[in-house]
């Protein structure tokens, strides 16, 4: 029986979706309402 996967946290997935939307981390943090640096930590 293969290991079950960690579950995966859909915010960070909709950020990531954002940096390549928008073209960057600035547009991207204030698409989702975060600063800069929280979204490219």
């Amino acid at each position: 029986m293969p290991t079950p996967l960690p579950p995966f946290d859909l915010d960070v997935l909709r950020t990531f979706v954002a940096i390549v939307d928008h073209g960057g981390f600035t547009r991207a943090a204030e698409r989702v309402g975060r600063t800069q640096s929280t979204i490219s930590l």
